[in-house]
């Protein structure tokens, strides 16, 4: 069965990227996995346009190739997905197996979501990017945005988040 929602974030999905790049996400990401760059630079575009759209996004994700093509994921469920969180989860689920020695080298899962920033200790909107390498690392970053009233987003310095997925 596959995922099914009838909130109008999955034609945003197959939109033409935006051109701008999100400065925190670069600034962010240098310090880290140069994957994970390679991920969200092709990424956040799409959850940026969703957000801008309608306030929110579907989950979805993308994994990257050793020749360094993003592929999007696509995953299908055993039972029926009634929220985002279920099909986050079942999206960060496929990619346990997809990123392995001779699989992708890396995968990421975009999510909308409210987290409280650890610098300010408020509550804030933010893009939750659930990643996954081919070493075995997890991670997941947290990218705080605001909208402007015109859907016009603005993102500010992204925050990690320890665990495991």
């Amino acid at each position: 069965m596959m995922a099914q929602f009838s909130r109008p974030c999955w034609s945003v999905l197959a939109g033409v990227l935006l051109l701008s790049l999100i400065s925190s996400v670069q600034a962010a990401s240098s310090g880290v996995n140069p994957n994970t760059k390679k991920l969200l630079d092709a990424l956040m575009p799409y959850a940026e346009r969703a957000i801008g759209q309608s306030g929110s996004m579907v989950p979805f994700g993308g994994a990257l190739s050793p020749d360094g093509k993003i592929h999007f994921l696509q995953a299908e469920a055993k039972q029926k997905v009634e929220t985002p969180e279920q099909l986050r989860d079942l999206l960060i689920g496929s990619t346990k197996g997809m990123v392995q020695p001779k699989g992708f080298v890396a995968a990421a899962v975009l999510s909308d979501t409210d987290v409280r920033n650890p610098k300010t200790k408020k509550l804030t909107r933010a893009v939750r990017a659930d990643l996954r390498f081919r070493n075995g690392q997890t991670e997941t970053l947290y990218i705080p945005f605001q909208q402007s009233d015109g859907g016009k987003l603005s993102f500010g310095v992204s925050f990690p988040h320890g665990g495991k997925l």
